[in-house]
């Protein structure tokens, strides 16, 4: 009997660290975040919605933006896209509308996001 109250103790006390530490990653995510020299730039913004734009450095002309809604779980920030648009670029390769992507958060503070995804680590810095 005492090993079935220290399990559900156990369990009780790892949701909970575990919600913890989904909001404060919540709560350190939001802002703005910049990578590639500031040709990638994404918003996240405490509602819970986001918006990326992305430009090519040599041609300007090529860049796209995305928009959707995102939440942390487990550790993962958990982003939808709800609208893509692009110009000079075909973006029926990429990320697909309504289709839930996963990154595996490692970092987040007040300068750096350091996540992982399709097995290739990224770093963002938050831009000021």
């Amino acid at each position: 009997m005492k090993s079935l109250f220290f399990l559900l103790g156990f369990g009780l006390l790892s949701v909970i660290a575990c919600r913890s530490r989904d909001e404060q990653l919540r709560q350190s995510i939001i802002g703005v975040w910049t990578c590639d020299r500031g040709a990638q730039v994404v918003r996240v913004s405490s509602d819970g919605s986001f918006d990326q734009t992305w430009y090519n450095a040599r041609d300007r002309g090529q860049s796209f933006e995305y928009k959707g809604i995102w939440h942390v779980s487990g550790g993962d920030f958990i982003s939808t896209l709800t609208n893509k648009t692009a110009k000079k670029l075909n973006l029926a390769d990429m990320a697909t509308l309504g289709s839930p992507e996963r990154l595996r958060l490692i970092l987040v503070d007040k300068t750096h996001l350091l996540y992982e995804f399709g097995g290739l680590t990224n770093q963002w810095a938050r831009k000021t």
